[in-house]
């Protein structure tokens, strides 16, 4: 009865979360439409309805401006219905006997709603959570710019280029095509400054891992909790697809993700896969190199159960640290034996290595560790900041397009609407509300960017067209452009249902 209970309420908690991530994917097409509205309203365009939702009204009311606001049930966006947009009319209100610039601004402004929406939310966000940036940490030993630099600077910019950070490469390419000095805008005690940085040769000690060892992990009230396999728990399922018998969990990558069972009730997790040599980045929140061995000594020896350390790996997209947690018997070896005794003296050893300079080892570097923070900025800072992001949400966007038109990202990476809601639902179940923010910008400044290509039914093919029409004077056949954008949302329909199942095959 219990364990009914519990699934019944993790069926509920799943229901109201995708509900939530509908409710978000909804606000960002409302705001798009209702940028068109503002816009044609104020040109002076004829509206017949704005709408909220889809399917046969629940609610509608006619409205001082003379059309008609409604309410729908089905909750996947909205829409701004004005007169004579798909055909010819006498009506001089009606879309299409309006001016072209005219028309090319209320087109334009879905895709400015949902830019500035993102540019208020991700100020909220970063008002409220702080900004994801980078942070000096500790100093290489012996380093130039020691003087210069304090733990805990947090990096603006570099060499005048404002620095985002979104997906891991941006991390660390941070300093890419930097020469042998740079110039940094720092954040240090609420107050700008700008600092000028040289590189050298440095030492540090890098502790490593000394065998090979995995764990099953899951997140729980913000906190990594451990599974132990051999207390009833069984591995169903690996990346949503049945658990073959015959696949070895250390054949994984790190962060693969797994269902794990019991007595009718399911977590979803994620595996750590630890083999010997992945050095060792974090015990706890503290950052590793460089430290002192006494330093490091002193920072090992006061780990307890509970505690987490995490490797460095390369997996696909870049470097990452992967978690482990110190939890007594839910670490296991290669072949499968719980190593109940585990400690994390046993498997980790260090060593002084040379990464920069000498002997042809790595190339010089400016000599100190950098570790991502979540840092408040500030109100204005943050609403400075919100526009750079912005744009740059725009770039990452436009540059994944580009990757996954030539090929260089797989179908996998993209997704449709069910999921980019399985998505959000799972993001917002694990993080909560400041998720729920962080992605619905992201989201609304891509709603921005993909309703500005020219492709057919979306705006920004209907921009290219009437400015064509602008151009030479006269309209194109309407019949003939109603087919082109209805052929278009035919395959725009196809291609992200395509996606979704694809998503589901996988």
């Amino acid at each position: 009865m219990l364990s009914a209970l519990c699934s019944f309420s993790d069926v509920m908690l799943n229901i109201l979360y995708v509900i939530v991530a509908l409710l978000a994917l909804m606000f960002m097409i409302v705001v798009h439409e209702f940028g068109h509205f503002i816009a044609g309203r104020k040109l002076g365009f004829q509206v017949n309805e704005f709408a909220i939702g889809f399917g046969p009204p629940i609610y509608k009311r006619k409205t001082k401006w003379g059309g008609q606001f409604s309410i729908r049930p089905i909750p996947l966006g909205g829409f701004c219905a004005f007169e004579g947009e798909e055909d010819d009319n006498d009506n001089p209100k009606a879309f299409n006997n309006m001016p072209p610039w005219k028309r090319i601004i209320v087109l334009f402004m879905g895709a400015f709603f949902n830019f500035v929406s993102a540019m208020i939310i991700i100020t909220i966000f970063f008002s409220a959570y702080g900004e994801q940036v980078a942070v000096v940490g500790k100093m290489y030993e012996g380093g130039k710019n020691s003087e210069i630099l304090q733990e805990g600077d947090i990096i603006l910019a570099v060499d005048g280029k404002i620095k985002h950070i979104l997906m891991n490469d941006d991390f660390s390419d941070m300093f890419a095509g930097c020469g042998d000095t740079a110039t940094l805008k720092i954040l240090r005690n609420g107050k700008t400054q700008k600092v000028v940085i040289e590189k050298g040769s440095y030492k540090y000690f890098a502790p490593v891992a000394e065998r090979d060892f995995y764990q099953i992990l899951y997140i729980e009230d913000n906190a990594y909790r451990a599974v132990n396999l051999d207390d009833g728990w069984t591995v169903t399922k690996i990346d949503g697809k049945k658990k073959n018998a015959d696949t070895p969990l250390t054949e994984l990558k790190s962060g693969t993700s797994v269902v794990f069972e019991k007595d009718g009730v399911s977590h979803e997790g994620f595996i750590t896969v630890v083999r010997r040599g992945d050095r060792l980045t974090f015990l706890n929140d503290n950052f590793v190199p460089p430290m002192t061995t006494t330093e490091y000594d002193s920072l090992s020896k006061s780990l307890k159960n509970g505690d987490y350390i995490m490797f460095q790996q390369e997996l696909e997209g870049g470097s990452y640290s992967v978690p482990v947690l110190l939890s007594q018997d839910t670490v296991k070896d290669f072949s499968g034996n719980v190593i109940s005794d585990f400690s994390y003296f046993g498997f980790v050893s260090g060593h002084n290595q040379l990464i920069a300079g000498e002997d042809g080892n790595e190339p010089a570097n400016f000599g100190f560790t950098r570790r991502l923070s979540s840092e408040k900025l500030g109100f204005f800072r943050s609403l400075g900041r919100s526009f750079t992001y912005s744009f740059f949400i725009v770039f990452k966007v436009l540059a994944l397009l580009g990757q996954l038109i030539t090929g260089k990202m797989g179908l996998e990476s993209a997704g449709g609407p069910i999921t980019v809601i399985s998505t959000m639902s799972s993001g917002i179940r694990q993080a909560g509300f400041p998720y729920l923010l962080y992605i619905t910008c992201i989201l609304s400044a891509n709603v921005a960017v993909m309703n500005l290509l020219p492709l057919p039914a979306l705006d920004g093919s209907k921009i290219v067209l009437t400015a064509v029409e602008w151009i030479r004077g006269k309209p194109l056949n309407r019949k003939v452009e109603a087919v082109i954008h209805t052929v278009g949302m035919v395959l725009l329909f196809t291609f992200t249902i395509f996606i979704d199942i694809f998503h589901m095959i996988k």
